[in-house]
């Protein structure tokens, strides 16, 4: 679904009738903390923060996890 936002920039959405992903956390409250692409390769990914990592990929295809950077 594409929709025109106030600079009439083209914006997608992401609409899945489940949950992604359950472990998403940020220690302070701010919205827009995830950020989905699509790669050159025509992947599919989210980037979020969860409590035991500071950054996760996640395969938006293959519903998995591919990395976790985790905080030392």
């Amino acid at each position: 679904m594409k929709n025109i936002d106030s600079n009439n920039s083209k914006i997608n959405y992401i609409k899945y009738s489940f949950n992604i992903i359950n472990d998403s956390y940020v220690k302070a409250p701010l919205n827009e903390t995830f950020i989905a692409f699509n790669t050159i390769n025509n992947l599919q990914y989210l980037v979020y923060s969860s409590k035991s990592s500071i950054i996760t990929c996640y395969d938006l295809i293959n519903f998995q996890k591919i990395f976790e950077i985790k905080e030392e």
